[in-house]
């Protein structure tokens, strides 16, 4: 090893090659008395050196740029790699260093943080957090750079709070709307859910973390995105710190103004599960009309609809609006403990609070001894709902309905045969309660399902067999498997849409808390057809007694790969509150 210094910087070479390139220039220098020798460019040590030379700087970064992209690649992107490490702990400092102390050379600095974005390394954090202190239309980049990197860095303890400010100081001074802002907001509210996430228990910078995307999740503010407050409120729900519960109830009612249908609903929904008990209670004063300012969300959320759809919906109140969101968060937060306010709620006048609280009812995860009591509140409710006149009880009772089949409670077969048998009722409660059969049916019940078929008169004479008959396929496949649940597993792949939706209703009603039906069922949760993931995804959330870290992590996937398309923005509603649910059941901390 040869070690030459100048102007007090040492360059360490390990290779011949690179020892032959020292002893020739202190040859040279002993001899003619040259000066400027460079460093070897496969030194890392040396071109690490350097970097504090403005003129040698450009070349050294992108020295070290090339071997260390060459190293990661020899040795499959693995960053401990001794090789790999070597690079890593000759030349962090010395970046970091340069960063802070040099900030007019902003086009080298981008090339540091490009570096340091793929070491990943802890002792960068000095020039991350530099980074974070941007100035417009100078060094946006840098910013976006530095908390892309800080999300993807293991930050040490001791540095968090630290990174925290700055993260919340460089989220502070973004006040339009160009692309480059949405972006540094993005990449930032990242990093500020990762920081929150890794700190303890009222830390500064979970505190830190959980005020300012608090404040992002619920803002009105102009140029923040509705994309970027949902991911706020997303991380908040990672973090899941009971002191977010406030802004994620409001998140129940935030839409998005372009659109007011698109609601964060489900984003909401997934942070309050990931809270679990504390949550419940604050639900239960929403629900009781009891939370000022989720009656002020409800009301701006009506105006906006009112005002997009030409008063469409002025007949709902902020009362059912309220209702409707906090029964449907205590659904997906499903603790037994909201049996008894949501058995009060179905006894509301109000048939729209009396629906949303039996369709929450199903979602509750109770043991066998309370389903008799549920189903009783179910089919009374069905039956209350009667008196609600013209199109609009038809659909409350249709939805009541399809929520009763997620029951998979196989008591309720022989109510949904009654319905479809029921040539009183109106076509559309007769086709529902046909399919709600069809879809937990076994074999005996699907002989049942034939003779009201058979009948039943055509359409040319006033009936419906041709409809009835279009869930034939489901009643073959019960004839061939009953209750046979590797057989139902098996078709869970079938190309016919219906089975395959048959086969995930039939894995629940028999495969609850069985390992290989819910193995199966996290296979498909990717199924093409919207229908049968959503089949499966509330099939899984019954079956997975125990929770099921597999399908977390598939769901997880799934939303990163899959956000901003049609298919997830239909998926994610379900998804999201079911894999926190699943996440809670296999997590010690509930």
């Amino acid at each position: 090893m040869l070690v030459t210094h100048r102007h007090g910087v040492s360059a360490v070479s390990r290779s011949p090659r690179a020892g032959a390139a020292r002893a020739l220039c202190v040859l040279a220098f002993a001899a003619v008395g040259l000066v400027g020798c460079h460093a070897s460019p496969d030194d890392a040590r040396g071109q690490a050196g350097e970097l504090a030379n403005p003129v040698r700087r450009e070349n050294a970064v992108l020295n070290l740029q090339r071997l260390y992209a060459k190293a990661l690649a020899d040795h499959d992107g693995n960053r401990k790699s001794a090789a790999v490490a070597a690079i890593a702990d000759a030349s962090v400092v010395p970046l970091t260093k340069t960063y802070v102390g040099h900030p007019e050379d902003r086009r080298n600095g981008l090339r540091i943080l490009q570096l340091l974005a793929e070491m990943r390394d802890p002792r960068s954090v000095p020039a991350l957090v530099a980074a974070l202190d941007w100035r417009s239309q100078v060094s946006e980049q840098h910013a976006v750079l530095a908390a892309q990197t800080l999300e993807n860095t293991d930050i040490p303890a001791d540095e968090r709070a630290k990174v925290a400010e700055a993260l919340v100081a460089a989220l502070g001074k973004i006040h339009l709307s160009r692309p480059i802002d949405a972006q540094m907001r993005t990449e930032m509210i990242r990093a500020l859910g990762k920081v929150g996430d890794a700190s303890p228990v009222d830390s500064p910078a979970r505190q830190a973390a959980v005020k300012a995307l608090s404040e992002l999740a619920v803002s009105n503010v102009p140029g923040v995105g509705f994309e970027e407050r949902r991911l706020a409120a997303h991380e908040l729900g990672i973090i899941a710190s009971p002191r977010s519960i406030p802004a994620l109830i409001e998140c129940l009612f935030a839409f998005d103004p372009r659109q007011p249908s698109r609601l964060m609903r489900g984003v909401a929904a997934e942070g309050l599960v990931r809270i679990g008990r504390p949550a419940l209670d604050p639900l239960l004063a929403v629900l009781a009309g009891k939370d000022p300012a989720a009656t002020d969300a409800a009301r701006r959320y009506l105006a906006a609809l009112n005002a997009r759809h030409a008063n469409a919906l002025s007949r709902l109140t902020p009362d059912q609006v309220q209702g409707l969101a906090a029964t449907y968060a205590l659904g997906a937060l499903g603790l037994p403990a909201a049996l008894d306010p949501l058995m009060r709620e179905t006894e509301a006048d109000d048939p729209h609070r009396k629906l949303n609280a039996a369709v929450a009812l199903v979602r509750l995860n109770l043991p066998a001894s309370d389903r008799q009591r549920v189903r009783d509140a179910l089919t009374r409710v069905y039956k209350e709902l009667g008196s609600v006149a013209g199109s609009e009880g038809v659909q409350m009772r249709n939805q009541l309905l399809v929520a009763m089949t997620h029951t998979y409670d196989d008591a309720l077969v022989p109510f949904f045969l009654a319905q479809a048998r029921d040539t009183k009722l109106p076509p559309q409660l007769r086709l529902s309660a046909f399919d709600s059969a069809a879809l937990l049916a076994d074999r005996n019940e699907a002989k049942q399902m034939r003779a009201i078929i058979t009948s039943e008169p055509k359409s040319e004479d006033g009936g419906y067999r041709e409809s009835f008959e279009k869930s034939a396929p489901m009643l073959d496949a019960a004839e061939a498997c009953d209750n046979e649940l590797s057989c139902w597993i098996d078709k869970l792949g079938s190309t016919d849409e219906g089975v395959a939706r048959k086969a995930a209703y039939m894995v629940a009603r028999d495969g609850r808390g069985d390992a290989k039906a819910v193995a199966a069922l996290v296979d498909h949760l990717d199924d093409p057809k919207i229908s049968v993931r959503l089949a499966v995804v509330t099939a899984l959330d019954h079956v997975a007694v125990d929770g099921s870290p597999a399908a977390v992590q598939k769901i997880d996937a799934m939303h990163r790969d899959e956000a901003g398309r049609a298919l997830w923005a239909q998926f994610s509603g379900e998804a999201l509150p079911t894999a926190a649910r699943l996440r809670a059941r296999s997590s010690s901390e509930r």
